[in-house]
């Protein structure tokens, strides 16, 4: 009967390695499965890859190109491809596949340089010896915490392929919210946007305009138009002073926001401001139920899963 050497996390996150008796390797993965661990690698005995291939001159094979690519600390991706590279990692691994080899698939089969380079640095990882969830964490601005913690709880149970599914749910569901709150948005925007735009439109263009006409008339200017012809003057004459104080407050607001008190504050204005508040709390209400209930269907004790949600709130 031939003979299978595996890799495979188990419960604590530890890698186990040893050699079955199976007829094919789909027996393999359901023993190893059986077994409560998540299978890493799985290979017929005697076709297992070195570490480190090297060729017949004796030096160590080049670089992939996307190894090359910028740190991991650093790469970002869109929400929308987050969400298609778990979709079709949880396929994969329910298709019967190991994570080893559903990370090969996915770094062949995507084609955005960024998704190729995260892709294989996971795959690396894996065959390095560290887990899913450990080598998630080399990310941190493309897998949320509680993304993190799913897939942990996922390899402790053996039940990764149910947590992806989970997991790509909570996106989609993140992804509607994020755009219904988005929507609601853009008309009270758009109006604040245009009443600005045809404030300076009137002042810089038509004020001069109807105060030469006026002039012409041999009437007197009303204090109004005196006021707006003097907002003229200032603008016109003094425009790039107010985009210096605009760049000056800018800055300051960002160095603001950055402090802890600032950030408080901040927080705390965005939260009353009248109207745009009320999205704002129904959008941290909806989130705040979404995900702590993903993490307590999967296990998650209550007090931790409070604090990560805490973690992810994104209001203070």
């Amino acid at each position: 009967m031939p003979q299978f050497s595996y890799r495979a996390r188990n419960a604590q996150g530890g890698l186990v390695e040893g050699v079955l008796d199976c007829a094919d390797r789909s027996v393999a993965i359901r023993q190893i499965e059986q077994l409560h661990y998540i299978p890493v690698r799985i290979v017929p005995v005697g076709s297992e890859p070195t570490p480190a291939k090297r060729s017949s001159n004796g030096a160590a094979p080049a670089a992939t190109p996307v190894a090359l690519a910028a740190p991991t600390q650093k790469l970002k991706i869109p929400h929308g491809q987050l969400l298609i590279f778990t979709e079709q990692l949880g396929h994969l691994l329910r298709a019967g596949m190991t994570l080893d080899e559903g990370l090969s698939v996915l770094e062949k089969r995507l084609r955005q340089p960024k998704m190729q380079q995260m892709t294989h640095a996971l795959h690396q990882a894996l065959v390095d010896g560290r887990s899913f969830s450990q080598a998630l964490r080399d990310f941190p601005r493309i897998f949320p915490t509680i993304y993190v913690n799913l897939v942990a709880a996922g390899e402790a149970s053996g039940a990764l392929p149910d947590i992806l599914n989970r997991l790509v749910e909570h996106l989609m569901q993140a992804k509607n919210l994020r755009d219904r709150v988005q929507q609601a948005l853009i008309y009270p925007a758009f109006l604040a946007v245009a009443g600005v735009a045809l404030i300076a439109i009137f002042i810089t263009f038509m004020v001069p305009q109807l105060t030469g006409f006026l002039l012409q008339t041999g009437g007197t200017l009303p204090l109004p138009t005196q006021i707006l012809m003097g907002a003229h003057h200032v603008i016109t004459g003094y425009w790039w002073v107010f985009g210096l104080v605009a760049i000056g407050v800018y800055v300051g607001f960002r160095a603001f926001v950055r402090t802890d008190d600032g950030r408080m504050a901040w927080d705390r204005f965005r939260l009353a401001f009248p109207g745009y508040g009320r999205i704002i709390r129904h959008r941290y209400y909806a989130q705040f139920s979404r995900t702590l209930g993903t993490l307590m269907d999967n296990g998650v004790p209550m007090l931790k899963a409070l604090d990560l949600v805490t973690e992810i709130a994104g209001n203070r």
